[in-house]
């Protein structure tokens, strides 16, 4: 029979929530005192859970780096889409990917602060299978940045194939990602 009155317990979260909790926290500890000098227990302690519980989410700290490192590249990829769609010329597509590039709130900068540190961990394969597929979407995500970008027909005039142009001539100064 569920609860109706107002107890002293809040509502359970459902298990997606929590996974999201888990993800938000571990991307503040990592990219706040680092990946390899956070606990994974801090995590547990900061979300509510115990330690064991955190690997009913992920198997092990390892694994939601990768998680954190595949749905932040994701994100990144929708909006840089996104915005070069929206956008009528190349100039207005710049500033408007700029702004939104620079414009972030305490955790993203954190999130943006972990992939830089971490990212040389995506070239590197697991035995275990669920770290290796978390990693293999990672690199796959970012393959698909690297490749909108190299692969897009930039003589088409429109403002997302001039900023894939563009971004691609940056990209390839950034060996680490490039590598990947």
């Amino acid at each position: 029979m569920a609860r109706t009155g107002t107890g002293s317990r809040p509502p359970r979260k459902s298990p997606r929530g929590k996974r999201e909790d888990i993800l938000a926290v571990a991307t503040t500890l990592f990219g706040r005192d680092g990946y390899e000098d956070s606990k994974w227990a801090d995590v547990a302690s900061a979300v509510g859970i115990g330690s064991t519980a955190l690997y009913h989410y992920f198997e092990s700290k390892l694994h939601c780096l990768y998680v954190i490192m595949a749905e932040a590249l994701a994100t990144y990829l929708e909006n840089f889409e996104r915005i070069t769609k929206e956008s009528a010329d190349y100039p207005s597509a710049i500033v408007a990917l700029l702004r939104h590039e620079y414009d972030l709130n305490e955790q993203e900068v954190l999130r943006n602060r972990l992939l830089i540190a971490e990212q040389a961990l995506v070239g590197v394969h697991r035995t275990s299978p669920r770290e290796e597929e978390a990693r293999q979407l990672a690199r796959r995500v970012g393959s698909r940045i690297l490749g909108a970008a190299q692969n897009d027909d930039a003589g088409d005039g429109t403002a997302t194939g001039r900023i894939r142009a563009s971004k691609s001539i940056l990209e390839r100064c950034d060996q680490p990602i490039a590598q990947w």
